[in-house]
């Protein structure tokens, strides 16, 4: 086990100014800025994790813990509210082990480093990290936080995380539509920096370069929007190519192509299937229902508040990370080849 003596002695301080800092004593205020991130830097790289709290609860007793919600400025925020609920599910219905608040905090995406609650122990006791950039996610593989830290829709041999089947769910959709034998499939993706949703197009490109017959989709970028999707679905039906299947990689960008092909007059599903992916609250109430891939936000935010929990909580029960399953979820949008026309399950 790390002490504070071993990171002392290999920051070059001495073990009083080691502890002050760690340990966020009175006197770490006469210690400099650049000694204070010395010492810190030091300690996470030895892998020293405080248990801050710990301390707290035998000092104070009974007390209000605050974990955080890291998320990137971008337009991923629309998954916040599921995300939020999930959380408030696990603390004010669930068997969490002490009171929490929580503080959600946002920061442009790839400048996770500027982020200094994950290094000072004074902000919060741990953070949830969601909608990590690629930049980001290196950067916290490369520099371990002080404080617990659990991923969102990442893996990591670092960091406790609950991730999504998301080359799965890419191959799920595939051959749905390899199934119905389509041939002008257009693939929509958000013009973002995100692992998950390079796995999607992954397991997709996969599952059609195996199949017989199947032919290279149509890919095309845009904004992760309604109004990304209509204009990347409308310049590309404006060119002359009208295709017979859609997925785009959010129920948003898919709202807007959606809108997009029946202001050309092309059918949904009849002579254009569309498939988004999140099933947000409201893909069940566009005209027609959405089909869509699930992702059960809620349920993996109630799963990562609590492994959050256990890290923080002297004694309380480890929980491991967890991967979920992303069912396609078949609407008006998709026709099933069971009934033989639109599957109408809301």
């Amino acid at each position: 086990m790390v002490t504070i003596k071993d990171i002392a002695a290999r920051a070059g301080v001495s073990v009083t100014t080691a502890s002050l800092v760690l340990n966020d004593k009175d006197g770490a205020v006469r210690i400099s800025a650049a000694t204070r991130k010395l010492v810190l830097e030091t300690a996470a790289a030895l892998g020293y994790v405080p248990n801050v709290s710990a301390r707290q609860l035998r000092r104070q007793g009974e007390r209000t813990l605050s974990i955080a919600l890291l998320l990137p400025h971008d337009s991923r925020v629309s998954i916040m509210g599921e995300l939020i609920t999930g959380i408030q599910r696990y603390l004010l219905e669930g068997d969490a082990p002490a009171k929490c608040s929580l503080t959600v905090e946002m920061y442009r995406a790839g400048e996770l480093a500027e982020v200094s609650g994950l290094w000072e122990q004074t902000r919060f006791n741990g953070a949830l990290l969601a909608n990590l950039s690629e930049r980001d996610e290196a950067y916290a593989h490369e520099r371990r936080f002080v404080l617990p830290a659990v991923l969102f829709q990442r893996k990591s041999d670092l960091y406790p995380y609950v991730d999504c089947r998301n080359t799965q769910a890419g191959s799920d959709v595939a051959a749905h539509f390899i199934a119905r034998g389509h041939r002008q499939l257009v693939v929509l993706v958000p013009r973002l920096s995100s692992d998950a949703i390079n796995r999607r197009l992954q397991g997709m490109l996969a599952a059609l370069a195996a199949a017989e017959n199947a032919t290279e989709p149509v890919i095309r970028f845009g904004e992760f929007s309604e109004d990304g999707g209509y204009r990347a679905a409308a310049e590309l039906l404006q060119s002359g190519f009208e295709p017979t299947a859609v997925v785009a990689f959010s129920d948003q960008m898919a709202m807007g192509a959606l809108f997009a092909l029946r202001e050309r007059g092309i059918r949904v599903p009849e002579a254009c299937e569309l498939i988004g992916f999140d099933d947000l609250p409201f893909a069940r109430y566009t005209s027609p229902p959405l089909s869509t891939v699930a992702i059960p936000v809620q349920e993996m935010a109630h799963h990562a508040a609590r492994m959050l929990l256990g890290r923080i909580v002297p004694g309380s029960p480890a929980q491991a990370s967890r991967t979920f399953d992303m069912p396609l979820v078949h609407r008006a949008t998709t026709v099933t080849a069971a009934a033989g026309g639109p599957n109408r399950v809301l």
